[in-house]
């Protein structure tokens, strides 16, 4: 009988929590492999992640880059996206580069984003981007950002190691020490904007998995290392259980915890980050109290829902009280780290009843429009700064035009985008008393972003992961799991 593969596991974020506890692909790695699960949000869910089938342990130490490294991989980030060219990433630049302009006085330390900036551009522009990134890349590797990782795989001696944020410093750190040992590394990137707008990898993947062909695409483009027969199209697990319907509850059962009615329509209104836009609150305010003043806010509710982990923002105390009718949803993990935070079988369902009980879903384009696209929720996004100074008007529009994965929902058609508050109000009660509409548009994107027909995401990168186990084992072998 053949030994069953060693996989380990990398979770940082109560996203890829999500996935490895609440979607098919636990039950099925679990039963083909022996899997341990690094995981940054111990000791909570301890009890559940052994009960779903995984050897749990605590993360390693992981210090960051020096900050001589840091420097250069900024400058090849910078000089990659002129070259590409990206523009979310051009336009965070230039954005960023415009509000230090405005400064009057200027230190070293305030220079020195301008230097990475200047010097990232020149290389681009002479399309010198890769032999750029060439050299730094060895350098990269010869960083010790984390010996006690390098201590525990020594020990472990994993077939694989997946890594659920394969951008972010923590678990790159531990893909590093693994490639000084060869032990291939499997990247899963476990967000639609994940490709267009984050930082350049720091290690080298055998095999990446993705949602859909789209984000296959964007990834072969941006990182022309990528082989494309080795990146697995897989689908979005997250969503997984959103066809388990054991989660799920009654409306009135739903409307009770939060004090609302059931028999008004329901606005959820989901929160990005507000260190991105941060225009967002005080624009979608700023519309709340118009409608109180006509008196629509009589007629319709708000629930308003923090991002699951940018929920403790003082901004948001505008809102208790603000009205009968407006409801702040509490995200209950405040004073946690972001890197700490998981949820619970009662937050998982929270989340998706949630989204099932409203009638409209308000948003900067952010993730959650897709969470309503699974039920057919209407949605629409506020697509302008109306602020004093209105700083975000222009880069807003910028992004709803250029920026890849979101301007992919604009042309779809699936989502309205109005440019003002007065259009903002007519566009909710429009989508309210039609919600039929633009219902064949969802279904397109859902087939199109997400794509996750059956629930069965997970175990599809189950079987990506043990595929490529099996190509590290037996690279002129024809196996498969």
């Amino acid at each position: 009988m053949q030994e069953k593969p060693k996989i380990l596991i990398l979770s940082t974020s109560l996203f890829a929590d999500r996935i490895l506890l609440f979607s098919s692909l636990a039950p099925y790695l679990t039963q083909r492999a022996n899997v341990e699960v690094w995981a940054t949000s111990l000791p909570a869910n301890g009890d559940l992640w052994q009960e779903k089938g995984f050897i749990v342990t605590e993360f390693p130490i992981v210090f960051d880059f020096k900050e001589r490294l840091n420097v250069l991989r900024e400058i090849n980030h910078t000089a990659w996206a002129y070259a590409l060219p990206a523009p979310a990433i051009l336009g965070m630049h230039n954005f960023g580069k415009r509000r230090v302009n405005r400064k009057k006085r200027f230190s070293f330390v305030d220079l020195l984003p301008l230097f990475t900036f200047w010097t990232g551009r020149i290389l681009g522009l002479s399309r010198l981007h890769g032999k750029f990134e060439n050299w730094l890349l060895p350098k990269l590797k010869t960083a010790s950002r984390s010996p006690e990782a390098r201590i525990r795989l020594t020990q472990m001696q994993p077939d694989i190691i997946v890594s659920t944020g394969p951008m972010w410093m923590f678990e790159a750190a531990v893909a590093i020490e693994a490639g000084k040992l060869n032990i291939p590394v499997f990247s899963f990137i476990p967000s639609w904007d994940n490709i267009t707008t984050k930082s350049r990898f720091t290690f080298m993947s055998s095999a990446f998995g993705v949602w859909s062909d789209i984000r296959k695409k964007e990834l072969c483009k941006y990182f022309p290392r990528t082989t494309p027969k080795l990146v697995h199209v897989v689908g979005a697990p997250q969503y997984d259980v959103f066809f388990n319907p054991q989660y799920q509850e009654s409306k009135a059962m739903f409307c009770s915890k939060y004090g609302l009615r059931a028999d008004l329509p329901i606005v959820l209104w989901g929160l990005g980050s507000p260190l991105f836009i941060k225009s967002e609150f005080q624009s979608g305010v700023y519309a709340l109290e118009k409608m109180k003043q006509t008196k629509q806010l009589d007629h319709i509710q708000f629930l308003v829902r923090p991002h699951p982990n940018k929920d403790h923002w003082e901004m948001f105390d505008l809102l208790r009280g603000f009205h009968p009718n407006v409801v702040l949803q509490e995200i209950p993990q405040l004073g946690v780290s972001t890197v700490k935070r998981t949820q619970t079988d009662k937050e998982i369902a929270e989340w998706i009843n949630t989204i099932c009980h409203c009638d409209l879903v308000l948003n900067m384009t952010s993730t959650i429009l897709l969470d309503g696209v699974f039920f057919d929720k209407p949605s629409v996004n506020i697509a302008y700064d109306d602020t004093p100074g209105a700083v975000y008007d222009a880069y807003l529009k910028s992004i709803n035009a250029t920026w890849p994965h979101v301007n992919s929902v604009v042309r779809s058609g699936a989502s309205a985008y109005p440019g003002n508050v007065d259009d903002l109000i007519t566009a909710i009660f429009e989508a309210l008393q039609h919600p039929e509409e633009k219902r064949e548009l969802r279904k397109k994107l859902w087939r199109d972003i997400v794509n996750n027909p059956e629930g069965r995401a997970g175990e599809q990168l189950a079987k990506a992961i043990l595929e490529t186990v099996s190509l590290a084992n037996n690279p002129n072998g024809d196996d498969r799991h």
